[in-house]
C-alpha cells in the first residue's frame, strides 16, 4: 500500500474512533390498558419489517398498536359476565387487534418506553406479523369488526385461556427486547408493566404504576 493510502485509511480510523457510525434505534410503547397489555410501534418500521402488513389497508398514522385476545370477549362491546369467564377457563378462538394511532402522546392507560435497535424491532415485527392467521392471497386480511377508536380485529392464531392470555401474548414478545417476564408474573398487566420498568430502569415510572 502506498503511502498516500496509508494515510487515508490511518485518516479514516481516526474519525470512525472518535466519531462511531450510530446503530439507528428506536422505542417500542408498551400500553396497559385496563386488563390488557399492547405493543404501540412506529408504522414505517412495521411495513418495512413486515410488507405483508400493508394488506391491512390502514390509515395512515404515525404509530400502530397490537394486541392479541380472546375473538369474543376482546374489543367487543357486548361484554357479559359469563363470556368473560368463558375466555378465561374455556380456551376460545383469538383475534389480532389493530388500531392506528394517531397521537401517541395522548394513550389511554399508562405506558413504558422500550428502548430496541433495528434487529430487534425486526423480529419482533416477524413475530407479531405470524400472530395473524395467514390470509388467502385473493382475499387479504379477514376483517372481523371494528371496535371502540376504530380499534380492527383480524383472525389470530393461539387459543385464548387464563394460562395463554393477553399478557402472555405481550411478555413473549418482548423477550425479543431482551426483557424477560417470567410466566407467572405475566397473568395481570400490572405485574407486566412493573417488570418492565425494573428492567429499563425506570423509576419515577415505577413509582406511579404502584399508585394505580
Amino acid at each position: 500500500m502506498s503511502y498516500p493510502n496509508r494515510c487515508l485509511c490511518a485518516a479514516l480510523l481516526a474519525v470512525l474512533l472518535f466519531f462511531p457510525v450510530k446503530v439507528e434505534g428506536t422505542k417500542i410503547i408498551v400500553q396497559h390498558e385496563e386488563l390488557h397489555t399492547a405493543l404501540i410501534i412506529r408504522s414505517d418500521l412495521v411495513y418495512q419489517k413486515a410488507p405483508e402488513l400493508e394488506g391491512l389497508n390502514l390509515p395512515a398514522s404515525e404509530y400502530i398498536r397490537f394486541g392479541w385476545g380472546d375473538a369474543y370477549y376482546y374489543g367487543n362491546y357486548d361484554r357479559s359476565s359469563g363470556a368473560g369467564l368463558t375466555a378465561l377457563f374455556v380456551p376460545t378462538v383469538a383475534v389480532m387487534e389493530v388500531t392506528p394511532i394517531y397521537q401517541a402522546d395522548q394513550l389511554a392507560g399508562t405506558t413504558l418506553l422500550v428502548p430496541a435497535n433495528l434487529e430487534q424491532i425486526a423480529t419482533l415485527v416477524a413475530q407479531i406479523s405470524a400472530s395473524f392467521q395467514t390470509p388467502d392471497p385473493r382475499q387479504g386480511y379477514v376483517l372481523l369488526r371494528t371496535g371502540f377508536e376504530g380499534r380492527r380485529y383480524y383472525p389470530a392464531h393461539g387459543k385464548y385461556h387464563l394460562f395463554n392470555n393477553c399478557n402472555h401474548w405481550t411478555a413473549r414478545r418482548l423477550q425479543f427486547l431482551d426483557i424477560r417476564v417470567t410466566r407467572l408474573n405475566s397473568v395481570f398487566a400490572g405485574k407486566i408493566m412493573l417488570r418492565v420498568a425494573t428492567q429499563i430502569d425506570s423509576t419515577r415510572t415505577l413509582e406511579a404504576i404502584k399508585e394505580d
